[in-house]
């Protein structure tokens, strides 16, 4: 048995995304460099940088050209407790 998590557009507003889009060039983008790059290496193993980056490509595309979709399914609950400390992270680096 499988858990997969619903998440509504409410749902995924509340996650605030955003902040990350906003800030990924910044921290985590082929340009960053510096302390905020550094301290991004040192926070997420490459495993979580590439979930990251996938999820940064699918936030992108939500926020600046289709709009946040009225359903997410998230198969794996290590991914939503992933993407939050994510945002965490790049809200207090931004």
């Amino acid at each position: 048995m499988r858990l997969v998590l619903e998440y509504s557009r409410e749902d995924l507003d509340n996650l605030q995304y955003p902040i990350m889009v906003e800030s990924w060039e910044r921290v985590a983008g082929a340009g960053a460099g510096g302390k905020q790059r550094r301290e991004y290496l040192l926070e997420f193993n490459s495993i979580e940088r590439n979930t990251l980056q996938r999820y940064y490509r699918k936030f992108h595309r939500w926020y600046l050209v289709s709009g946040t979709p009225e359903k997410f399914v998230f198969r794996k609950l290590e991914t939503i407790q992933l993407l939050k400390r994510a945002i965490s992270f790049f809200a207090v680096a931004y």
